[in-house]
């Protein structure tokens, strides 16, 4: 089963708190060593991103945080600690790393099996970030989340830390997106019926296809026109993973008879203002290059 269908991601809430610790698999020694002293209250009202993965039961499986550089704690002297973090924004330099595309894990704990979905939640909620760095002491890449998804770029010696790297289109491939053809229809049924399972929102099909009868998704495909597109997406190795289908023929009076529209102006264009006219006005209020261009009009 695909990860991502037994994981929901979403930003992390104080009320997650009390669960973190108890996350399969956790172990707050071995925590502090590779993330120093985590003040989890902190980053989820601070990270720039903090998320909580939980399972099919609602439990809290996995949490993590990503901040603009690295400030982890390392067991080290205040002074040696500045040092090593100073290595690190150098080195993340040297490697041409944008600042402005690039975010550092603060830290990140798992039951070891939703580290590729808290991963993926995040280079989605950031499309501007390419890469995801972090630093650790020895010992660091061994992290079920580092040594899955992480690459050791560089190594001090004399700080005694590294730096990995997690690029966006190792977890977040970029994908391929066209037209659907009828040819589609087998390979899509089981990305349809994943959605489905998973009750995502707008995975049924639309009436005009019949959707209860058979080869539904086949028709809206075929059903293709000026006003109507079905749209996939296939990865790297050419596997259709996702459809969306478009239609431009809206019935807006139905929409408006069946909701509460009015805070979007009723899905209608705003009319337009007609500038206002002060009272007691006057043509003698006109200056005059305005008088002069209605004389010449005239």
């Amino acid at each position: 089963m695909d990860e991502r269908d037994q994981f929901v991601v979403r930003p992390a809430e104080a009320t997650d708190l009390p669960e973190l610790k108890t996350i399969d698999g956790w172990n707050e020694k071995l925590q502090r060593r590779m993330f120093g002293n985590v003040n989890m209250g902190h980053l989820v009202e601070n990270a720039v991103l903090a998320l909580s993965a939980m399972d099919k039961t609602g439990r809290i499986a996995g949490f993590c945080a990503l901040l603009h550089g690295p400030t982890t704690q390392l067991d080290k002297t205040p002074e040696d600690a500045q040092k090593a973090l100073k290595w690190a924004k150098a080195e993340s330099l040297a490697l041409k790393h944008d600042p402005g595309s690039t975010l550092w894990l603060r830290v990140i704990a798992s039951d070891g099996h939703c580290d590729l979905s808290l991963l993926r939640r995040a280079f989605a909620a950031q499309p501007g970030i390419k890469t995801i760095l972090a630093i650790g002491p020895e010992g660091f890449g061994e992290l079920p989340a580092i040594r899955s998804h992480f690459t050791e770029m560089s190594i001090s010696n004399e700080h005694g830390v590294s730096v990995y790297e997690c690029r966006r289109q190792k977890v977040l491939p970029t994908l391929r997106v066209r037209r659907a053809a009828v040819e589609d229809h087998d390979d899509l049924v089981p990305v349809l019926k994943r959605a489905q399972a998973r009750k995502a929102a707008l995975s049924s099909l639309p009436e005009s296809s019949d959707p209860d009868e058979q080869f539904a998704l086949a028709r809206l495909i075929r059903a293709q026109d000026t006003t109507n597109v079905v749209l996939v997406a296939e990865n790297e190795e050419g596997r259709l993973v996702g459809l969306m289908a478009l239609t431009s023929a809206i019935n807006v009076r139905a929409l408006q008879r069946s909701f509460e529209l009015e805070v979007y102006d009723n899905l209608q264009d705003p009319p337009e203002e007609e500038e206002a006219v002060p009272e007691n006005f006057e043509e003698d209020d006109l200056p005059e290059e305005v008088e002069a261009e209605a004389e010449e009009a005239a």
